[in-house]
């Protein structure tokens, strides 16, 4: 494994411990989640100033807000990271108006695309990105209208924010779907988000998807299968990256077992799929950071989405098995 990325592991582990002494009270993946947006950025965690952001979020925010409830942790810790916790509130709260409207309902996935916006300091853009994204949700919805929901908010945005028309991202979107699906059956809507990541990247949808599957053959004879569920929609990121193939799979595997003996991302905290998916997430910022500096935010901030996304779906399951378990 890289010295630079054991050293990202070793920042993400302190991160999520610092989270977790200030946030007791938080679900494990939550504090996991929020860390990530500090660590992608390379910046240790001030808990305090989380704290404080936090209060400004539960003052300016009221409780039924889809910026608060699970969100609360995670919101206020990219508040912190932007410098300006109440103009990034301000700008994600007013971009978010602009992506309900018309909807009888909120969702915290349009919360989160709220933000992905202005993590990518697309501000001036946002009217012109919703349009696009309303456009691309539309289309989607014709063609999968059970696939599409609230959920593929946020990487409707990603590929709003692409220089791609909305036409040919449709095109691509299903072309890239019906090649990844062949491979994986019965996970419909995980290879759905996955092409989705894929199509917000350049390149041909041939090339990319064949490179997506060949990443999660290698991972598999390596003796690390890649999650064929939420966290499939990572293996995106890494289709990105301009290395080799046979170094790049050592580096996340040996990530994902340097991770697991950090207090916090052991076993018992999350699975190997969901840890497979963070130590992805680490490897390819690393990666990106070295070999095109320039557009390492923007891989950063996909990277990012794709884990707070995870983490709001696995507890969205997870709450929904304890929900069950109880009645009866």
């Amino acid at each position: 494994m890289k010295d630079l990325i054991k050293k990202r592991c070793d920042l993400f582990a302190e991160n999520r411990n610092a989270m977790g002494k200030a946030f007791i009270f938080e679900y494990g993946l939550i504090k996991v989640a929020a860390s990530s947006a500090f660590t992608q950025n390379g910046r240790e965690v001030d808990a305090e100033y989380v704290k404080k952001c936090q209060k400004i979020l539960q003052k300016e925010e009221n409780y039924f807000s889809y910026f608060r409830g699970f969100n609360e942790v995670i919101v206020s810790s990219k508040m912190a990271v932007s410098g300006q916790p109440e103009k990034y509130l301000e700008d994600a709260v007013a971009v978010y108006d602009k992506l309900k409207e018309g909807k009888l309902m909120g969702s915290i996935y349009r919360a989160v695309a709220a933000m992905v916006i202005c993590d990518s300091k697309r501000m001036g853009d946002a009217d012109v990105i919703v349009d696009r994204t309303s456009q691309i949700m539309k289309g989607m919805k014709e063609k999968h209208p059970f696939l599409t929901t609230d959920e593929d908010t946020c990487f409707a945005v990603l590929l709003a924010m692409s220089d791609k028309n909305v036409d040919d991202i449709l095109t691509e979107l299903e072309n890239s779907y019906q090649i990844l699906k062949k491979k994986f059956l019965f996970h419909d809507n995980d290879v759905y988000s996955l092409a989705q990541v894929i199509t917000a990247l350049g390149g041909s949808s041939e090339e990319k998807c064949e490179k997506a599957l060949n990443l999660y053959d290698a991972f598999k004879a390596a003796g690390a299968p890649y999650g064929k569920n939420y966290e499939l929609s990572m293996l995106g990121c890494l289709v990105d990256l301009d290395v080799d193939q046979e170094q790049l799979i050592q580096d996340v595997v040996e990530a994902e077992v340097y991770l697991r003996s950090q207090k916090g991302l052991g076993v018992l905290d999350m699975s190997k799929e969901t840890r497979l998916m963070y130590a992805s997430m680490i490897t390819a910022a690393i990666y990106n950071e070295e070999k095109n500096p320039a557009s390492s935010a923007i891989g950063n901030t996909i990277a990012v989405t794709i884990a707070q996304e995870v983490t709001f779906m696995l507890i969205v399951v997870m709450c929904s098995s304890i929900a069950s378990i109880s009645s009866n």
